[in-house]
């Protein structure tokens, strides 16, 4: 809406200037200008929107509790990992692990409570496919 109401002012000024000084260039020139606005803001909203709709986190620090949290664990390695973005200040994530030694998905998202933003988690425990080898 700021964009479009800048491109206005700008036509409005442009014809009043025309008519009082008869330079009638400058409704095309401020046609222009207005158009590079618009670009320039419609680049920064694909900017902004476009890794949410990738599902880029954008959040580094959130990632990096989250890592954190997992490898403090010992026998227990990150498959997979995705993290984003739900709102403003909302994170969801789906996380696969792998484990040796019997953990469930519960004990790691009650380790993860305390991590700010996170407001949806699903993850996923795997056996240690090097412990499922040794079974067999």
């Amino acid at each position: 809406m700021l964009a479009d109401a800048l491109t206005s002012i700008l036509a409005i000024a442009a014809l009043k200037l025309g008519m009082l000084w008869g330079w009638s260039f400058l409704d095309p020139v401020m046609g222009i200008v207005g158009a590079l606005l618009i670009c320039h803001w419609a680049v920064g909203l694909m900017r902004e929107f476009g890794s949410v709709l990738l599902d880029r986190s954008g959040n580094k620090n959130l990632v990096r509790k989250i890592e954190e949290t997992i490898n403090d664990v010992n026998g227990v390695r990150i498959i997979d990992f995705h993290l984003w973005r739900l709102g403003l200040g909302h994170y969801s994530a789906i996380i696969s692990l792998e484990s040796s030694n019997g953990l469930n998905p519960d004990y790691f998202k009650k380790r993860m409570r305390h991590i700010r933003g996170l407001s949806h988690l699903t993850i996923e425990v795997n056996a240690d496919s090097a412990l499922c080898a040794e079974k067999k």
